[in-house]
């Protein structure tokens, strides 16, 4: 049976093994690779393996004269971040779009399904669209939203982009409300398929030492708008209260030296672990008793359904990505992004409550069992969907 030519085209990827960026667009491909014809266009870098699985093929885009210099998507933190560190990188940004926009072009010719990760990037879908008369599919992210609801340029040029798009797809239904109220006559073409969970390898242990007898993780970049200086804040009044306590930061990102600056200042209480592939994070989630993410802003971030999916206990911010996969005091724990005083009171209350929080990880894994909540499931809807854009 002849199968369906897929274009995806994202501005985040694992270069490599062990690289942390955008492993949920692999994952997806991983699976959706094994019944589609596959090509993943990506920013180029240096360090990107090409030959990475038999399911997919890379094809890296290059934006700049010099390789050394195509560092612009791979930061931690992605675009905005790299956007704020210098606004110069603008030009980086223009460079990429322009070429990405001729190699979208050029390669979809002969594909089916124009498939586009991140809202905006699907300006590079338009013309190829148009002219080759392909179906053209975007997946949105919270970022997305948060953007286009804050920038009035933002919200035309989404406004653009919809009106040339076949389908829709959201990982969070927060999401697909806020665009049903925005753009109300686009409603019919949006559709919820959320991403989906990987479990730990029992067979598989961390080889990482650990200490102390409660240990909070981290995962993610090492960002103001992670909550980093809110975990630091809550730690400092904690501290002399609880000696077992001590946390773990899995990442990178801007405020690294900082993490290790409180570690070479309580090496008994602070661990910085660094960056480590997405089977090491959850081989390590086994030996912690909490998972915090106090971020100021999510969309449906993956590592709470992860914890959730392994039994590690969640505490954190009351965000609508995470408020639809958690319930406050049933299957996690949750606290408004400002409220440090909360933060402090819950974590305080998971140090002190070990049965009540084990019990809310149980009731967590077993609403991702119900959910369905597997990499395959989640290819499979898209295959669906696939399916219906072409009536294949």
């Amino acid at each position: 049976m002849k199968k369906l030519k897929i274009l995806f085209l994202t501005t985040s990827f694992p270069r490599k093994s062990g690289d942390v960026a955008g492993v949920f667009v692999q994952k997806l491909a991983e699976e959706l690779g094994q019944n589609v014809d596959l090509e993943i266009l990506l920013p180029s870098d240096s360090e990107i393996q090409r030959k990475q699985s038999e399911n997919y093929t890379l094809t890296p885009i290059r934006y700049c004269p010099l390789e050394s210099s195509e560092t612009f998507f791979y930061r931690a933190g992605g675009i905005p971040e790299a956007l704020k560190k210098s606004p110069f990188q603008v030009i980086k940004l223009a460079l990429f779009m322009v070429s990405a926009g001729i190699v979208t072009f050029i390669k979809a010719r002969n594909k089916d399904i124009i498939h586009i990760n991140w809202l905006t990037n699907g300006l590079l879908g338009i013309l190829p669209k148009w002219v080759w008369r392909k179906k053209l599919c975007l997946t949105l992210r919270g970022s997305d939203i948060q953007r286009m609801r804050n920038n009035k340029v933002d919200h035309t040029i989404a406004k653009i982009i919809l009106k040339f798009t076949d389908a829709l797809v959201s990982v969070n239904k927060d999401n697909i409300q806020i665009i049903k109220e925005e753009f109300p006559w686009f409603k019919g073409k949006i559709l919820y398929i959320p991403n989906g969970v990987s479990f730990a390898d029992d067979q598989k242990e961390s080889q990482i030492p650990v200490q102390g007898t409660f240990r909070v993780l981290f995962v993610g970049n090492l960002i103001r708008s992670k909550g980093i200086l809110k975990i630091f804040e809550v730690f400092e009044r904690l501290r002399s209260q609880y000696d077992s306590l001590v946390f773990y930061f899995i990442g990178e990102g801007e405020l690294k030296p900082l993490v290790l600056e409180y570690q070479e200042k309580y090496p008994a209480n602070i661990v910085c672990i660094g960056n480590l592939s997405n089977k090491e994070v959850l081989a390590f989630m086994k030996k912690c008793s909490l998972l915090v993410l106090p971020s100021e802003s999510e969309g449906r971030p993956n590592v709470v359904l992860e914890a959730m999916a392994n039994k590690l206990p969640v505490l954190a911010s009351d965000l609508p990505g995470i408020a639809e996969v958690i319930t406050h005091k049933m299957s996690g724990l949750l606290f408004s992004p400002e409220d440090t005083v909360k933060f402090e009171e819950l974590l305080r209350f998971s140090i002190e409550n070990p049965t009540e929080i084990k019990q809310y990880a149980e009731n967590a894994r077993a609403f991702i069992d119900a959910q369905q909540l597997t990499w395959e499931m989640c290819a499979k809807k898209n295959l669906n969907l696939y399916g219906e854009l072409v009536g294949f």
